[in-house]
């Protein structure tokens, strides 16, 4: 798959940020290898060496994401962030997330070509 993952400013601000670097690196780990669904393939073997950590540490990390986090600011799936999948897992925010960012990026591109249509510039069919 080719593509890239988007952060929201608002990830050190979650609760994933109170854990150690090594949990932290695994989660970033499965935010830049789902898919546009919010699948991830793979193991805990696979992640391991993808992440750069230990694999007691993947695992350790698995397990907690797929458990209820009461400090979540996501109260969906009680904080939950992930759930095994057939050959992986599922990033269950995956949808919520990425419909956010896809507003906000409309709203800048909106900004910007109203900015450029108030100014009285020529904007081509397609372009801004």
């Amino acid at each position: 798959m080719s593509g890239f993952t988007k952060l929201v400013p608002e990830i050190v601000e979650s609760s994933i940020w109170n854990e150690s670097s090594d949990i932290r690196i695994v989660w970033i780990t499965l935010l830049a290898k789902k898919d546009a669904n919010g699948y991830v393939r793979g193991d805990a073997t696979t992640l391991s060496r993808i992440a750069n950590v230990p694999v007691e540490v993947v695992k350790i990390a698995l397990d907690k994401f797929q458990q209820p986090d009461p400090l979540s600011h996501t109260k969906d799936n009680d904080g939950r962030r992930i759930e095994p999948a057939a050959g992986g897992w599922k990033v269950l925010n995956h949808f919520v997330y990425r419909e956010a960012t896809r507003k906000r990026d409309r709203n800048e591109y909106m900004k910007g070509y109203m900015r450029k249509y108030r100014n009285g510039k020529e904007i081509p069919v397609g372009q801004s």
